[in-house]
């Protein structure tokens, strides 16, 4: 099974969220180091928040996979996986500003998810923050809770700081 959904998100502060319906873990808790910066990855109890590099809307893939896909990452800039616990079997996707109750819900399995976010064309994005060609693609499989990690890094990231 692979379910594919296509969103548009308000992604102001250069982040978007992925969360269980259930969590009511603060987001502004989320970005707690400069690690999380240079790895545009945070965690939290049911909560991954994905950086950007614009802070205006940008596209995002949502895959939905029955099991742990290729690590085919090279035409990437940069690919982080996490874990994300979504116990209510409905995950959300928004941005930091967006009135979360309006926000899209994605239907999965009740489970724990292994979450694998590909970054590209974070060079794209011009100067002032809003223009540009950057885009996301979050894969979400059944898996057991595990450390993030970087999988690929980009330059781009350490430049930013």
């Amino acid at each position: 099974m692979s379910r594919e959904t296509g969103l548009y998100i308000f992604a102001d502060y250069h982040q978007f969220y992925l969360e269980d319906e259930g969590s009511n873990f603060p987001t502004e808790n989320l970005w707690d180091d400069e690690q999380a910066f240079l790895d545009m990855l945070a965690t939290g109890p049911g909560s991954v928040a994905v950086g950007t590099a614009r802070h205006y809307s940008v596209p995002v893939k949502v895959r939905v996979i029955d099991s742990e896909p290729e690590k085919n990452i090279d035409h990437w800039d940069h690919v982080t996986e996490a874990s994300l616990s979504v116990p209510s079997g409905r995950l959300v996707v928004f941005g930091p500003t967006e009135y979360r109750p309006d926000a899209p819900r994605i239907t999965v399995e009740p489970s724990d998810y292994r979450v694998r976010v590909y970054y590209a064309n974070l060079e794209s994005v011009a100067a002032n923050g809003i223009d540009g060609d950057d885009y996301y693609e979050v894969t979400l499989w059944p898996g057991e809770f595990a450390e993030s990690r970087v999988l690929k890094r980009s330059d781009w990231t350490a430049r930013q700081l």
